[in-house]
């Protein structure tokens, strides 16, 4: 901001100097249009790509514990005092 200021400050001195910034702005200003278009279009094709992982990773059975089975030899009774 500071440096903006200080090129508007002396481009304002003369009616040339407003032109030639008022041009460069519009210059600038298309350029970062395109600019966030394209990064935009990034994003979008990067999510799709993120969705269609998402979907995969889904379509996967979950990962189950295995049932708890008691070894040979144990027995449903109560423990005794």
């Amino acid at each position: 901001m500071h440096d903006a200021n200080n090129v508007v400050s002396i481009a304002s001195l003369s009616d040339s100097g407003t032109r030639l910034v008022k041009q460069k702005l519009a210059e600038v200003m298309m350029l970062l249009e395109s600019d966030i278009e394209i990064t935009r279009s990034k994003e979008n094709l990067n999510s799709i790509g993120d969705q269609t992982l998402h979907d995969v990773l889904i379509a996967k059975p979950p990962v189950l514990n295995p049932p708890i089975i008691r070894a040979k030899g144990i027995t449903n009774a109560r423990i005794k005092n």
